[in-house]
C-alpha cells in the first residue's frame, strides 16, 4: 500500500523527463552560445605566439652566433637566461638538441627561482614531444613555427624551433603559466553530442512511456467506450498503464457495471411499461368498443356542460356529426335545461324522461341518466349522460296512442257536442209534444213521435259507439265485424263539420269473416286515416271524395285488408320514406303523430300498413284474422331477444 502511495504517476514521470530534457538542451545551448572563454583564450594564444616567436628568433640568433660579442657558449647561455628571466610567466626553459645519433640532449636549462611549476612535468614527456616536434618542424618549409601544448589548467608547454642553416637542430622548450581557459573543441563537441544524446534517449523514453504506458491503454479504453456507445454495455477492461489510466479504467468499469444494471432495470421497466401500455391499449380499445357499440347514446361533458365526447349512437339519435357538436352545450339536445336540474339534484339524474331535440328539430322522448365523474381528489370534473330513445318502447307506444286519442277527441269535441245537441233537440221537442197528443188522444201521432224518439236514441247509441274509450290503454282483442266497425265510425264522422262537402263512399266486402281486433284502437286508426284524407283535400276545388274498401287479404295469409283513398294531392315523393316512422304532417297546426300512432296500432295487431299514390293518396292496412295469445307473444318475444331476430 505504501509503495502504491509513493509511486509516481505517469503524468508526473512524463513531466520529470521533459524537465530533464529541457535542462540538457539548455546546457548544450549554453556551451554553444556562451563559449566566450574559448574565444578569449584563442586571442591570448595569438599574443603568446607573437611573444614566444620573438624569443625564439632572438635565441636562434644567439645560437647561430649572429652577435659577435657572444664568442663563447657560456656567454650565449647567460644572455639567453637573462632574456628568459625578463618574462615572469616563464617557469622553466631548456634547449634540447640532437647529437650525431639523433638523440636529444639538453644543452641549456633555466628554472624561475621565484615561481615553480604547479605540477611537475615529467622530463620524458618533454623529450618525447620535443623529438616529435623537431621531426614535424623539419618537414615544413616555414622559417618559424610555434607549437603550444596545454599540459594542465595552469601550465602550458611552448615548443619553439631553433634553426641553423634552415634546419632545425634544437628546440626551445618553455613551460609557463596561463590565465586563460583552453577548451579542446573536440571535447566540447563531445560534451554537446553527449548532452543531445542523453536528451534523445530521454525523448525516446518519453515516447516509449507515452505509447506503452499511455497510448495503448488509452486506445483500449477508447475501444471500450466505442463498444459501450454501440450498446454493448457490459464491457469490462483490464486496468493497464499508470495510476491515472488505471483509475480511469476502474471508473469506466464501474460506469459499465452501472450502465448494465441500469439498462437491465430499464429494460425490465420498459417491458413492464410495454405490457401496461398493451393492456391499457386493449382496455381502451375494449371500453371504446363498448361505448361505441352501446345501444344507448353516451355523451360526456365538462363541468360547465360543454360536450367533450359523443358516441356513434348519439350521432344517429341526434343527427349531429362529432365535429359539429363537440364543445357545444348539452342543453342543445333537450327542450329544457338539464344542467340546472343536475346542479339542483346533487349532480345526478336518477333516470328521468325528457323530450330531446334532433338536428331536424324533431322531438324524441328519451330516458336520461346523468352522473358526475370525479378525479383522484373526489372533485367533480365532468358529467356522463346515458340517453336512451324510448320512442319504440311499449309504454311509449301506448302513450302515443293515448295522446293521439286524446288529441283526436279534443279536435272532435265541438262536433260531438253539436251532434249530440241535435239529437237532444229532437228528443226534447218530441217530449214536449207528447202531453198535448195524449190529452187530445192522438194516438197515431204519439206512436209516430215515439218511433222518431226511438230512432233518435238509436242514432245517439250508434254515435256513442263511434266514440273511443279514453281510459283503455292495453289492447283488448275480441271477434267483431270490421265492416260494422267502419259503418259505426263513419256514422260518427259524417255529421261533423269537417266533412261538409266531402263524399264518403264505401265498398265493404260481404265475404269477410269475423276478425279479432281491439275495437277502440281500430276506431282510432280509421278516424286518423279518414281525418287525414279530409284535411288533405281542403284546398282542392274539385269534388272531394273518400273511398273506403274492405277485402280479403292475399290468398292463404289469413288477413283482411282495409283501403282508404282520396282524390287529394297525395304525399310528397321525398316524404314517403318517413311516413309511419317520424312525426309528419302537412297541416299548419298538425301535431304529426297520427300516422306514427297508426303504425303503432298496426304493430300491436301484428299487421302491416302502407301508402301508395293512385290518383290521390291511398292508405291500406292488413290485420290477421286471429291474434296470438299473450303467452305465445311473450314466448316469441323472449326467443327474439335471445337469438337476436
Amino acid at each position: 500500500m505504501l509503495n502504491k502511495i509513493k509511486k509516481q504517476g505517469f503524468l508526473n514521470r512524463i513531466s520529470s523527463l521533459i524537465i530533464v530534457q529541457v535542462i540538457f538542451v539548455f546546457a548544450a545551448l549554453f556551451l554553444i552560445i556562451f563559449n566566450y572563454s574559448t574565444e578569449g583564450s584563442v586571442s591570448k594564444q595569438i599574443n603568446e605566439v607573437g611573444k614566444y616567436q620573438t624569443i625564439s628568433n632572438e635565441i636562434s640568433g644567439y645560437l647561430e652566433d649572429n652577435i659577435s660579442s657572444l664568442t663563447t657558449d657560456n656567454l650565449r647561455y647567460e644572455y639567453i637566461e637573462g632574456e628568459l628571466a625578463s618574462y615572469d610567466e616563464i617557469l622553466k626553459a631548456e634547449i634540447l638538441t640532437t647529437d650525431k645519433d639523433n638523440k636529444l640532449t639538453p644543452i641549456f636549462s633555466y628554472i624561475n627561482s621565484v615561481q615553480s611549476v604547479t605540477n611537475e612535468i615529467p622530463q620524458t614527456y618533454i623529450e618525447s614531444i620535443a623529438e616529435h616536434m623537431i621531426s614535424e618542424f623539419n618537414k615544413s618549409n616555414l622559417k618559424s613555427q610555434f607549437a603550444p601544448i596545454i599540459y594542465n589548467t595552469n601550465n602550458i608547454i611552448n615548443l619553439l624551433p631553433l634553426k641553423n642553416n634552415q634546419k632545425t637542430e634544437a628546440v626551445l622548450v618553455i613551460v609557463s603559466n596561463h590565465d586563460f581557459i583552453i577548451s579542446n573543441r573536440s571535447e566540447l563537441s563531445y560534451a554537446i553530442f553527449l548532452l543531445f544524446l542523453i536528451a534523445t534517449l530521454f525523448s525516446l523514453l518519453t515516447v516509449y512511456l507515452i505509447f506503452n504506458r499511455f497510448k495503448w491503454p488509452l486506445n483500449k479504453l477508447i475501444y471500450g467506450f466505442k463498444k459501450t456507445a454501440r450498446g454493448e454495455l457490459y464491457e469490462l477492461m483490464e486496468p493497464e498503464g499508470d495510476v491515472e489510466l488505471r483509475a480511469l479504467t476502474s471508473a469506466f468499469n464501474e460506469m459499465s457495471k452501472t450502465l448494465w444494471e441500469n439498462s437491465t432495470q430499464l429494460k425490465k421497466s420498459n417491458d413492464e411499461l410495454e405490457e401496461s401500455n398493451y393492456l391499457l391499449s386493449e382496455s381502451r380499445s375494449y371500453f371504446k368498443t363498448l361505448i361505441e357499440q352501446s345501444p344507448d347514446s353516451i355523451v360526456v361533458t365538462n363541468f360547465s356542460g360543454n360536450i367533450t365526447f359523443y358516441n356513434d349512437k348519439a350521432g344517429k339519435l341526434f343527427g349531429y356529426k362529432k365535429d359539429e357538436i363537440i364543445e357545444q352545450h348539452i342543453d342543445k339536445f333537450f327542450t329544457q335545461p338539464v344542467m340546472n336540474t343536475i346542479n339542483n339534484t346533487d349532480n345526478e339524474l336518477n333516470g328521468v324522461e325528457l323530450l330531446a331535440k334532433t338536428l331536424d328539430e324533431e322531438l324524441i322522448p328519451v330516458y336520461c341518466i346523468a352522473s358526475s365523474i370525479e378525479d383522484d381528489k373526489s372533485n367533480d370534473i365532468a358529467f356522463l349522460f346515458i340517453i336512451r330513445d324510448i320512442s319504440e318502447s311499449k309504454d311509449f307506444q301506448e302513450m302515443m296512442i293515448r295522446v293521439d286519442r286524446y288529441y283526436t277527441r279534443g279536435e272532435m269535441a265541438g262536433d260531438i257536442a253539436h251532434e249530440i245537441n241535435n239529437y237532444l233537440a229532437v228528443l226534447s221537442g218530441n217530449l214536449e209534444l207528447m202531453p198535448l197528443f195524449m190529452k187530445k188522444g192522438q194516438n197515431e201521432k204519439i206512436v209516430s213521435k215515439l218511433e222518431l224518439m226511438r230512432k233518435t236514441v238509436d242514432n245517439i247509441a250508434r254515435f256513442a259507439n263511434g266514440l273511443m274509450d279514453p281510459n283503455q290503454d292495453e289492447a283488448v282483442f275480441e271477434e267483431a265485424d270490421i265492416n260494422q266497425l267502419i259503418e259505426n265510425v263513419l256514422a260518427f264522422l259524417k255529421p261533423q263539420n269537417r266533412f261538409d262537402g266531402v263524399q264518403i263512399n264505401t265498398d265493404l266486402s260481404t265475404d269477410l269473416p269475423l276478425v279479432e281486433f281491439d275495437i277502440s284502437q281500430l276506431q282510432q286508426l280509421i278516424i286518423n286515416l279518414v281525418y287525414n284524407s279530409a284535411e288533405a283535400m281542403q284546398q282542392i276545388e274539385k269534388e272531394k271524395v273518400i273511398n273506403i274498401y274492405t277485402q280479403p287479404g292475399n290468398e292463404g295469409d289469413g288477413t283482411v285488408r282495409v283501403i282508404i283513398c282520396d282524390n287529394g294531392p297525395g304525399v310528397q315523393s321525398d316524404k314517403k320514406e318517413i311516413l309511419f316512422k317520424k312525426r309528419f304532417t302537412t297541416k299548419r297546426k298538425g301535431h304529426g303523430i297520427g300516422l306514427v300512432t297508426c303504425q303503432k296500432i298496426i304493430e300491436v295487431h301484428s299487421g302491416d300498413i302502407g301508402y301508395e299514390y293512385d290518383e290521390g293518396a291511398k292508405f291500406f292496412f292488413d290485420i290477421p284474422l286471429k291474434q296470438k295469445s299473450k303467452e305465445k307473444i311473450s314466448e316469441e318475444e323472449k326467443a327474439s331477444t335471445v337469438y337476436g331476430n
